[in-house]
């Protein structure tokens, strides 16, 4: 996999931006469109992750230093504490909030984490969408408009979301 820096990540709006990520998606795979988004948003890792026992697994990841690396050896503290599940009441919740906070002591320096639930119409939690970095301090303000619509569009896979799943369905996703 090559690295994305060339990609011309800065389009003028979200909605280039989604149609972008579709697009690269829709032939290459989640796997290079998650290094377009990570190039869009500033963020040196982006990930979609299933909390699977208790432990956060990638269905897809890039790291734009490590454009080769599938998944982290070791996922950060803080973005493992930021994936998202049900608690026993069915409410979504950050892992943080459910486990003690000694489970997440961070191995290296603070990290910037931002994750949106890849939830479908229907309420299910399929994954979380993440973006992180090795930084302190969160990178400007995070597009938010981008990070929900594709998660949004990644929800309709439900239980079949994979690297090489489902085109964006960018019709629906027009305002």
């Amino acid at each position: 996999m090559s690295s994305f820096d060339g990609l011309g990540a800065g389009p003028a709006s979200t909605d280039e931006g989604f149609e972008r990520f579709c697009r690269i998606r829709a032939h290459v795979g989640l796997r290079a469109a998650l290094g377009y988004l990570s190039a869009f948003t500033g963020y040196r890792h982006a990930a979609v992750i299933r909390h699977v026992a208790d432990r956060p697994s990638a269905v897809a990841y890039f790291d734009r230093d490590r454009p080769d690396e599938e998944q982290p050896e070791r996922w950060p503290a803080a973005v493992a504490a930021s994936c998202l599940t049900r608690d026993d009441g069915g409410r979504l919740r950050e892992v943080r909030e459910l486990s003690a906070p000694a489970a997440f002591k961070c191995e290296r320096a603070a990290l910037a984490c931002q994750c949106v639930p890849v939830i479908d119409r229907d309420g299910e939690l399929h994954a979380s969408l993440c973006v992180f970095d090795d930084g302190t301090e969160l990178i400007d303000e995070a597009d938010w408009s981008l990070l929900l619509r594709v998660a949004a569009s990644l929800a309709q896979e439900g239980d079949a979301l994979a690297p090489r799943g489902l085109a964006c369905r960018l019709a629906e996703h027009r305002g």
